[in-house]
Order: C-alpha cells, then structure tokens, then sequence
C-alpha cells in the first residue's frame, strides 16, 4: 500500500487526494509504504463539507495550501462539491476561483471541465 500524501519533516505529513508527480523526480526507490518525500508539482484537493464562508474552514485550504508550497508544489486545486467551485492557487501568482462548469488547466494547456465530465456521465449536480 502507497499512502497519498507527502512527509515534509519529521511529524508533518500532509494526506492528498491527487497528487501529481514529476516522473524524474519520483524515481521507483522513493515509492514505498510511508508518505513520500517529495514535493508534488500538482496536488488536486477534493472537499465535500468545507464551507468556504466558515472562517476555520477556510483556514484550513490556506494553511494546507500554503505548506505544500513551501515544500515545493507549482499548483493546488481545490474542489468543493458543496459549492461546486474550484480554487486554483498557483504560486507565486493570483489564486482563482472558478465554477466548476468551466475549462480548468492542470498542466501545460491540458484542461479539465468537471461540471461537463460529470453531465456526460450521467451524474446529477
């Protein structure tokens, strides 16, 4: 079993939902049962009970957000099925928040629709 997250230093271990990796960086010997140690370049958060207007929950998407760039993330998505919203934080630049029925990018002009994937699959938003 390979848990999902990243172990940053000793007692601070972040679980993810999606993570995604550069292959040369996350070389087959760093791959085992604990968290793994290095940084990913995306990391896709997936909230189903943040309430974005709840002030200690939405501490918590900003503190997490945040230490995965200090570890070395290029980019953290949140989704929050909630309010069916995606927040792109970037970093180093603005953060953005989108309804989830538009065109998101996750890598180099590869985009993603959630709002269109679910329709097409036949599930109710």
């Amino acid at each position: 079993m390979v848990r999902v997250g990243t172990h940053i230093d000793k007692n601070n271990n972040l679980s993810g939902d999606i993570y995604i990796y550069e292959k040369s960086k996350l070389s087959p010997d760093k791959i085992n049962t604990h968290y793994i140690e290095v940084a990913p370049k995306i990391a896709i958060e997936i909230d189903i009970r943040i309430d974005l207007s709840d002030e200690k929950d939405f501490g918590y998407v900003l503190t997490k957000t945040h230490k995965l760039f200090d570890f070395g993330a290029e980019k953290v998505l949140w989704i929050f099925t909630k309010h069916q919203k995606v927040m792109v934080a970037t970093k180093d630049q603005d953060w953005l928040t989108k309804n989830w029925n538009q065109e998101i990018e996750l890598l180099d002009g590869e985009n993603f629709n959630i709002g269109q994937f679910l329709a097409d699959e036949g599930v109710e938003q």
